[in-house]
């Protein structure tokens, strides 16, 4: 990961500039299992967040329940024959793998930012697709980026951690604004647990660029669907694709 020298202490003879035993084969079979992985979760995590969009339909009440009822509504599919998506996840997990590698070289730090990309590749399908980011994925993301930056892997750990705190925060104040507002939830939790993470492997700076940008990019799709169908929106318009974007592009862009 790019930033300041890391202020913790690495396990016994490792930093991000270790190279990976076996070198380049070994970042490569890490790569392949590691893209294998997110097509195997956004083909098969459908039916656990099915169940979890219902579970907080069930829950939730005023403000937050109709946008959860929304979620709930919506159709997911899994398993089935080989689709268009998992020939982009493939694809896109593979450059993002190479771009890591290009970058950092079969180093323990090219295997982090390896991780975070293809987790936030994954976030991003699962948000378009169907509107969730589920914990199975933002919490673990979260606790690493801060194990990462606490055995000096990544980021100084007050920089991870103060990362984190503001991630949450960007999108929990307009949150509550909102449904002080309109009385309605526009940004679910999942977007708050996403933006955590990635304040967590970014720093508090890097996220807030990041942050605007998705935001742009929010009201700029917006917008085209407002064109689109003629005056309106219908259906909800998804962040945590945009989000994952934009949290790529701070990864690499430095």
């Amino acid at each position: 990961m790019a930033g300041p020298r890391p202020s913790g202490v690495a396990p016994p003879g490792m930093t991000p500039e270790t190279l990976l035993p076996g070198g380049a084969p070994t970042l490569a079979l890490a790569g392949v299992a590691l893209v294998g992985i997110i097509i195997a979760l956004s083909r098969f995590l459908p039916p656990y967040l099915e169940l979890e969009a219902t579970q907080a339909a069930e829950q939730a009440d005023g403000p937050v329940a109709s946008f959860a009822a929304a979620k709930a509504s919506i159709p997911l599919a899994t398993g089935g024959a080989w689709r268009a998506d998992d020939s982009v996840l493939a694809f896109g997990g593979a450059l993002l793998v190479s771009g890591c590698f290009v970058i950092a070289g079969a180093t323990v730090g090219a295997l982090l930012m390896a991780y975070f990309a293809l987790s936030q590749l994954v976030l991003g399908q699962l948000s378009r697709r169907h509107f969730l980011l589920p914990d199975l994925l933002t919490l673990p993301l979260a606790g690493i980026g801060l194990a990462a930056a606490a055995f000096g892997l990544s980021l100084p750990a007050e920089e991870a951690i103060l990362g984190m705190l503001g991630g949450a925060a960007l999108v929990q104040l307009p949150r509550w604004a909102y449904v002080y507002w309109r009385a309605k939830e526009g940004f679910a939790l999942g977007s708050v647990k996403q933006w955590a993470a990635i304040g967590a492997w970014l720093g508090f700076e890097r996220t807030l660029y990041c942050f605007v940008g998705a935001f742009v990019l929010g009201v700029l799709v917006a917008l085209v669907k407002i064109v689109r169908q003629r005056g309106q929106i219908t259906g909800p318009v998804s962040f945590g694709d945009l989000s994952a974007l934009a949290a790529l592009v701070g990864l690499f862009w430095h």
